[in-house]
């Protein structure tokens, strides 16, 4: 049996519809999913430095979280939180719907939510189900009272030894 070298996921996306990705792949735990990927980041001063960020997928919850780490692999601090529906694994690929609600972690744990304008209009508009968006509301107040508490779960705070 070979080790898996990549995970590839297919989102469903508000606009734009179906988004894809792969990542190297790092772990897959009972109920979690560890990649990560490269990301090439322009600096205020115009400098470039390229970071490796983790993304861990709750499986059978509402959310992935990406963590950024800097060039010597260690935390940043920042995070990005989604609001996703649990995965499913079909055909080798994982796919869910992306749920537009974010939230953006400072390395001092202050936070904002993203993305609540296109969340409304996906609800108008009928995209999202209401079943989606009241789990998409639930995960981000339960996401920001363990923020408040300057806590992630622990299998993140485990991976990037906050």
């Amino acid at each position: 049996m070979t080790r898996q070298s990549s995970a590839t996921f297919v989102l469903q996306h508000y606009p734009e519809g179906e988004i894809s990705f792969t990542n190297d792949f790092v772990a897959h735990l009972p109920g979690l999913i560890i990649t990560q990927f490269s990301l090439n980041r322009v600096l205020a001063d115009g400098s470039s430095n390229i970071n490796t960020v983790l993304r861990f997928d709750f499986i059978d919850d509402w959310y992935s979280v990406l963590a950024f780490l800097d060039e010597n692999n260690k935390s940043t601090g920042h995070f990005v939180i989604s609001a996703q529906t649990p995965l499913q694994l079909k055909d080798g690929i994982w796919k869910g719907c992306d749920l537009i609600l974010k939230i953006k972690v400072q390395s001092d744990w202050s936070y904002s939510i993203n993305g609540e304008e296109d969340f409304l209009s996906a609800t108008d508009d009928g995209w999202m189900r209401v079943y989606f968006a009241v789990n998409a509301r639930d995960t981000i107040q339960k996401i920001c009272s363990m923020l408040n508490d300057h806590t992630l779960p622990p299998e993140i705070m485990d991976a990037v030894n906050l």
